[in-house]
């Protein structure tokens, strides 16, 4: 008989406790799963409800409204067409009345000559040729009621295909990543055989939870496939949902499943400096006088896969000498010194990556405009660098790992100058 290997059969059964977990936990997710579908078959089955009881209301409500204008027109005309054709029979019938008056009155004088009145027979015979004009039947109203019989087609033919039943909203949201002050929402479209078309635009929603409820607002509507959702507050969680319109069509789509997330990353903002007013967060800094120094973040901020805004608020017309930018250090107090290991944007458009000059130009700054880093891992000690101005873009290659962390910094040329990150 074989023995028994305690140590073997020990791990057997840790292993089988951890397959039973996995299992359980597979479980949950199946539960969670028939959940949502049984959860969203319910909610729809009472949207459906809801939505065609309202549009049988407003139908029933707006045909009988149009019934009754169409029926008070009718009273309109009739009576408007009517009372001149009264008034003329009135007329005939008090001409028949006084002409039967003159004929008994002639019929009488023949058998009784003393009857005899000469001016009145006069006067009522002088009538006797006078008849009351009368109108056409071609001249009066006949009164119809038309309606175009397409129109009637295309109110039955819209009613059958109203609205439609989808077993999941053709754009999800793919990845919520965490990033300063904010996240980076990308979304996915869901293959569909009934839509062939392409999207045309998405609408981005967030919400936060609170005990008013849930209450969801635009953030983002456009073509790009992801947006950065700023001004976020750290360790709050919030619900992401999206949708899409599909070219050709006015009308949005069903919404995704919406998704909740948080970011727990402090938003860009600057170091205290007594040279430097901060406002908001220190996300602004404006020079306090003519002689500053270069103002740094607090601690190295920026990293692979981040992207970080720089907004200006106010410049001076002397451009020279202003810059913004990224370095991996923060104890240089001049130019000179921070050239090397830094990637600098001049006001004047000039660009200088590690000291040296580029021979590619941005557009030079003015109030409004907004300077944008986002970089992007080559290989293991090497970045691309890439700055958007005013719809202009360059791209440098740049050593960094994706470890390594930056300062992003500004120096000024006088204290016109006001700056915001974010």
């Amino acid at each position: 008989m074989m023995e028994l290997n305690k140590q073997e059969i020990t791990e057997s059964v840790n292993a089988a406790q951890d397959y039973i977990q996995a299992l359980k936990e597979l479980e949950n997710e199946v539960k969670s799963a028939e959940k949502q579908i049984e959860t969203s078959a319910c909610e729809a089955e009472k949207l459906i409800k809801e939505s065609f009881s309202n549009l049988l209301q407003d139908i029933k409500q707006t045909l009988e409204n149009r019934q009754q204008i169409l029926l008070q027109q009718i009273h309109k005309v009739r009576d408007k067409s009517l009372n001149p054709l009264r008034d003329c029979r009135n007329v005939i019938l008090t001409k028949i009345d006084n002409t039967q008056e003159f004929k008994d009155l002639a019929s009488n004088a023949i058998k009784d000559s003393r009857l005899y009145n000469a001016a009145a027979f006069e006067r009522n015979m002088s009538a006797l040729g006078s008849l009351p004009e009368v109108p056409q039947l071609k001249e009066v109203p006949y009164i119809s009621y038309q309606y175009e019989s397409a129109v009637y087609k295309d109110i039955v033919d819209s009613c059958k295909t109203l609205g439609s039943v989808q077993s999941i909203a053709p754009v999800q949201i793919a990845w919520l990543i965490e990033k300063p002050g904010s996240i980076l929402v990308e979304f996915m479209s869901v293959e569909q055989e009934d839509k062939l078309t392409d999207i045309q635009e998405f609408r981005l929603q967030k919400a936060y939870l609170n005990d008013g409820g849930i209450f969801y607002q635009d953030c983002y509507i456009g073509p790009e496939s992801q947006y950065l959702v700023r001004d976020l507050q750290i360790n709050q969680h919030y619900l992401f949902r999206v949708c899409c319109k599909f070219e050709g069509s006015s009308t949005w789509s069903s919404w995704s499943i919406p998704q909740s997330a948080k970011t727990t990353i402090k938003p860009y903002n600057w170091k205290e400096n007594s040279s430097y007013i901060l406002r908001n967060e220190n996300r602004i800094a404006k020079p306090s006088d003519e002689c500053t120094g270069i103002l740094y973040s607090n601690g190295p901020q920026f990293q692979v896969g981040y992207s970080i805004e720089f907004v200006f608020l106010e410049c001076d017309a002397k451009l020279e000498k202003t810059f913004i930018g990224l370095s991996f250090h923060c104890s240089m107090f001049t130019l000179e010194a921070l050239m090397n290991d830094s990637f600098l944007i001049e006001a004047t458009g000039d660009v200088y990556v590690n000291g040296i000059k580029k021979s590619t130009r941005l557009p030079e700054m003015h109030v409004g405009s907004k300077v944008c880093f986002t970089c992007e891992l080559l290989n293991e000690s090497k970045i691309l660098m890439n700055v958007e101005c005013d719809g202009k873009q360059v791209t440098y290659d740049w050593s960094m790992s994706s470890d390594d962390k930056m300062y992003f910094l500004a120096n000024f040329n006088s204290s016109k100058w006001k700056v915001m990150v974010e």
